[in-house]
């Protein structure tokens, strides 16, 4: 099965307004649904139903003692560059405490035995996709308007195992697993 780990969006977000001024650029965005956005903190690809269950619980002492902590949203991005975007997202601020959380979460892909690459993790949500990777000038003018604009704050409380299946309208997601960060005092 396709899994990623993630974190739930906080309800105090509001991506909207970018979301309807993304959508009505002239570059041809497929937008991410309201229900399928998140905070991708590992895509791991194909997985065996024994693999997740192990790292169910592998994450679970991994992430003991983590604390839940408060995040700001803000600013527009692309992957893998602005110039020539494949992916734009959201950015989530101060990165250390996603930083923290990504590499317990290494620990436990390692224990486990799930390969992932590591290397230039950017907590981020995504909200559309550029199937030609096209910067037109509509889509350049809100990098540079929206570049550091501010969505709202969000609270990260779990982090959560998802299974991704692929169909003809887009990807449907289901949380197969959830790790519950300790309460801030």
């Amino acid at each position: 099965m396709r899994v990623f780990i993630a974190v739930p969006l906080y309800p105090g977000i509001d991506l909207e307004s970018i979301s309807a001024e993304l959508e009505t650029t002239t570059a041809g965005l497929r937008m991410v649904k309201d229900r399928n956005r998140h905070l991708t903190l590992a895509f791991l690809g194909e997985v065996s139903e024994a693999q997740v269950r192990r790292l169910h619980g592998v994450l679970e002492q991994s992430l003991k003692g983590c604390m839940s902590f408060q995040y700001s949203v803000m600013g527009i991005g692309a992957f893998p560059r602005r110039s020539s975007p494949k992916a734009i997202w959201c950015g989530v601020g101060e990165p250390g405490p996603w930083k923290v959380l990504h590499t317990r979460i290494l620990e436990a892909l390692r224990v486990v035995g799930i390969s992932f690459d590591s290397s230039d993790f950017h907590p981020h949500i995504t909200l559309a996709r550029n199937p030609s990777g096209r910067c037109t000038d509509d889509l350049a003018r809100l990098f540079r308007e929206e570049g550091e604009s501010f969505f709202g704050q969000g609270m990260c409380k779990q982090v959560q195992i998802v299974k991704s299946e692929l169909g003809p309208s887009g990807p449907c997601y289901e949380v197969i697993g959830a790790v519950v960060l300790e309460d801030l005092a």
